[in-house]
């Protein structure tokens, strides 16, 4: 049998190749895809890794999880680091937060005090340097990202103002020189990491001669987790040895949500081409019912003949993963040397931490493994039943083709009354339920292509218009007014300044003041950066949906309980501070004329969105007691917050409110550049559909195609018996063709229908991702559900495109059929 299915292979070798290319293409577009997502991940945990963090680090036992600074070490390297072997080199830190100022701007700041000679054997921040110099063991030097630089609106040589709470309590304070500028590509680094020398830390924050890290660069990144459990072991449970995964939560947060999508991706990626290489198995073997029918009358058994179509499916398999690994492995590795340029989405790139514009697919050795796997069994199983339904068939009717007569199609007919001059298009109308298995499978392809795209597209047009539609509820409104600024300070302007009648545009349905400051806000255990923002209770609730998050307490209304001014903060925020309802909060800030103002807030609500960037780093009051604090005119404003009916709105509305402020200090904005890192986070996962959905285009093009090439080379005989008959070639050929066009509109019909229902049934139930919600909870406005979103617009390339590669590629074999001779077409030849 196995020499019999060798030779069964190299005896209709179009077959053979068609079915070939099916494996090649589906094994080429899993090993690329997954290359490509597993390369985006390389690269963001090992740049993180060599600007920032090392490979582990080490503190007293407490201090990564509350960040106080009385946690710290006074021994610069302790035995068990300087004895361990796989250990390259290690060096000390002093790591805190601060408010750094400059004349008149000021912002929050991570503060790394490091030791000069050991901190660039560890990390490579250093060879960032864009502008003056990297710092040397002269006392307050300072270096920071130029993105933090152009927002301080200072330059090299200037002076900053840094103020801390030090790890006595105390509020320490001093002027460091900017001597040099970084640009890591990272904007998580360069927006919010400043460098200063180690005694000068330690001096800042009154912690002379101790340490708060120890950090940790390995001979080799994969033995990080023995190293960590030895060094655990060794130091004992007065230290915490925390390995680049608990240091980096939001690039391993990154890296799974990453691979969330390629697991979902892939999972529609294996089905796609497990369908292709099915569609067109199945027509292999069903074509050759006759040949297996020939097989019985002379004596063969059924389960030879199943062991026949098993060992083909065999060997067809190990040489399409053959060729399909090589092309795939050759194709990817070119792009691993070369790199896939996607400076196109530079910004959007940035976002996601540690990436940068050029990626470089990974190919590792378990996925390569995996996908030819999936590829065997593919090949596989489908042939199992068409085999197994021809080694029972009886060999007369085998021989004979015999099928069903065409009452459906008569039927059918009848109703849709075909005119009797259409006579081609009846006979292909008729052919197509003269062997409706074979119909149901090519058309079958197309409709399954045609409902996957629909499927994808409206998950990814779901995920982003959920990250949109939050993001503008949470917080940023569609529309803002504000002063223009100089670095981050929010200019305040009088509310009376904006026409009352500028604001009665029919796009717009509410608006609703607000006073924005950089601030740092303390309790008695830790202090952290965040956004304080004073809002209008009552007219906010137009804007936002912030009321409706309060968990705890009350949205914004002081309390006779508890007494003083409200203050409303995220869940988390309270969990970082270890505060609230009712415990009072200390928000320190910079006023307009660069002094530093702190008052005591009582926590009057507590909020929770679900979004970890929101519930971390704003807090709200009233918008009268920051005017009251600030000593501001009544009507006195940071932003003006505009909702509108429709968010699409948003950029046709800020450039008309912008041309009436035309000539004065205010100006309108979209929420398209409030928030630019959503707009860039859903262009970066645009990037990764767009290509992916590229990749799944073309094995399903490419199944389409085979199932018609497939469909119509098996028919060559009845050509050959229509040619016998007198039937012209070009008749042949329009029959063809005919056929095509209805199984290719009868799939793309089909499929849109089972594409829509199986959307609109998601869009109302949602699709659960809570077991992904770690690996989501850095990106902007994502919940734990999914509603996938039908735009129509989506539909029409992908439905114009399957059909149209559905009649195109049965031009070739209709043609070929035309040209037949009678007598070779009915032997076969």
């Amino acid at each position: 049998m196995f020499s019999l299915a060798l030779r069964n292979l190299w005896r209709n070798p179009k077959r053979s190749a068609i079915t070939l290319s099916a494996i090649v293409i589906g094994a080429w577009a899993l090993i690329f895809v997954w290359a490509f997502i597993d390369g985006m991940n390389e690269q963001m945990i090992a740049n993180n890794i060599q600007y920032l963090t090392g490979h582990i680090k080490i503190h007293k036992q407490g201090y990564h999880k509350d960040k106080v600074l009385a946690l710290s070490m006074s021994e610069k390297f302790p035995a068990a680091i300087k004895n361990e072997p796989l250990i390259s080199v290690a060096t000390p830190r002093v790591e805190g937060t601060a408010l750094i100022s400059s004349k008149n701007v000021s912002a929050t700041v991570l503060v790394y005090g490091v030791d000069i000679a050991l901190e660039p054997t560890v990390t490579t921040l250093h060879n960032t340097i864009v502008e003056g110099r990297y710092l040397t063991n002269k006392p307050l030097e300072i270096v920071l990202g130029d993105d933090l630089a152009r927002e301080l609106n200072v330059t090299v040589g200037e002076s900053l103002d840094m103020i801390v709470q030090a790890a006595d309590g105390s509020i320490g304070a001093d002027r460091f020189t900017l001597v040099g500028l970084y640009n890591s590509g990272i904007d998580m680094l360069d927006e919010r990491l400043v460098m200063i020398p180690v005694a000068s830390a330690q001096e800042l924050y009154s912690m002379w001669g101790q340490y708060t890290s120890w950090v940790v660069k390995l001979k080799n990144r994969q033995v990080v987790e023995p190293v960590s459990q030895q060094l655990t072991i060794h130091l004992g449970t007065e230290y915490e040895v925390y390995p680049w995964p608990k240091l980096l939560p939001s690039v391993v947060q990154a890296v799974e949500f990453h691979e969330a999508v390629a697991y979902v991706v892939l999972w529609i990626v294996f089905i796609v081409v497990a369908a292709g290489i099915a569609n067109t198995l199945l027509m292999s073997v069903m074509e050759r019912i006759r040949e297996f029918g020939v097989m019985q009358a002379l004596g063969t058994q059924g389960i030879q003949i199943i062991q026949l179509v098993l060992w083909e499916s065999l060997l067809l398999a190990v040489i399409g993963l053959a060729i399909g690994n090589a092309l795939g492995i050759g194709f990817t590795q070119y792009w691993a040397v070369n790199g896939i340029d996607l400076s196109a989405y530079t910004e959007a790139m940035e976002t996601m931490p540690g990436l940068s514009a050029i990626v470089y697919p990974l190919l590792r050795q378990d996925h390569l493994l995996l996908v030819s796997l999936v590829v065997l069994i593919v090949c596989l199983l489908p042939a199992v039943f068409p085999a197994w339904r021809a080694s029972r068939m009886d060999p007369v009717q085998s021989i004979r083709g015999i099928a069903p007569p065409a009452l459906i199609a008569n039927k059918i007919e009848q109703v849709l009354k075909i005119p009797s001059r259409w006579l081609w298009w009846q006979l292909a109308w008729r052919n197509l339920f003269r062997n409706p298995k074979r119909s149901y499978i090519t058309s079958g392809a197309s409709a399954f292509g045609m409902a996957t795209f629909i499927f994808l597209y409206a998950f990814a047009d779901g995920f982003f218009e959920q990250m949109i539609t939050n993001s503008t509820q949470l917080l940023s409104s569609h529309v803002q007014i504000k002063a223009l600024k100089e670095g981050k300070r929010e200019t305040v302007f009088l509310s009376s300044s904006i026409s009352q009648d500028l604001l009665e545009m029919p796009e717009i349905q509410s608006s609703s003041p607000r006073l924005v400051m950089d601030s740092m806000v303390s309790s008695p255990h830790k202090a952290l950066p965040v956004n304080w923002i004073g809002v209008n209770p009552e007219t906010e609730i137009n804007v936002t949906r912030l009321q409706t998050l309060v968990q705890e307490g009350s949205y914004l209304e002081v309390s006779s309980k508890l007494g003083g001014e409200g203050v409303l903060i995220g869940r988390t925020l309270a969990e970082d501070l270890k505060v609230s309802i009712g415990h009072k909060i200390v928000v320190t800030t910079q006023d307009s004329q660069g002094q530093l103002l702190s008052t005591a807030l009582r926590i009057s609500g507590i909020f929770f969105s679900g979004s970890e960037l929101f519930d971390r780093g704003y807090v709200f009051s009233s918008i009268e007691h920051v005017r009251q604090l600030f000593s501001l005119p009544e009507d006195s404003i940071s932003h003006l917050a505009i909702r509108l009916s429709d968010r699409h709105d948003s950029q046709g509305v800020a450039n008309r409110l912008s041309a009436a402020l035309n000539g004065t200090q205010l100006k309108a904005q979209p929420w398209e550049q409030i928030m630019p890192v959503v707009v860039q986070m859903v262009e970066m996962t645009q990037v990764d559909f767009y290509l992916i959905l590229a990749v799944i285009f073309v094995v399903v093009g490419m199944g389409v195609m085979n199932t018609m090439l497939m469909s119509v080379l098996e028919r060559v005989r009845e050509f050959g018996m229509l040619l016998a008959l007198g039937t012209l070639p070009s008749q042949v050929l329009r029959t063809v063709l005919y056929e095509s066009l209805i199984l290719g509109a009868a799939g793309i019909i089909v499929g849109i229908l089972a594409g829509l229902a199986l959307a609109q049934y998601y869009h109302i139930e949602g699709i659960d991702l809570s077991a992904f919600m770690d690996s989501m909870a850095a990106i902007p406005g994502v919940t734990d559900r999914i509603y996938p979103v039908i735009i129509p617009s989506n539909l029409i390339l992908p439905a114009a495109l399957l059909y149209l590669i559905g009649v195109v590629v049965s031009i070739y074999p209709a043609l070929k059929a035309a040209s037949l001779q009678p007598v070779e077409a009915l032997h076969g030849r």
